[in-house]
């Protein structure tokens, strides 16, 4: 680390993007998540939503957004 970049290095590891849901109007923010995120947190996301999530094959090297 240096103080002109004082952060450490980080390995960028390209993912690609699947858009799971976009709404108008959510009533919450963008979220990106990864296919353990949703599952683990579906039920909430859902209820915050007022609607089920599609279902989705759970993925390790995809990111999902939900706009």
């Amino acid at each position: 680390m240096s103080k002109l970049y004082p952060y450490p290095t980080v390995q960028y590891i390209p993912l690609p993007f699947g858009v799971l849901v976009r709404r108008e109007n959510l009533p919450s923010p963008p979220m990106i998540l990864i296919g353990p995120e949703i599952s683990a947190q579906k039920a909430s996301i859902e209820a915050k939503m007022g609607e089920q999530l599609p279902t989705f094959k759970e993925n390790a090297d995809q990111l999902f957004l939900l706009t």
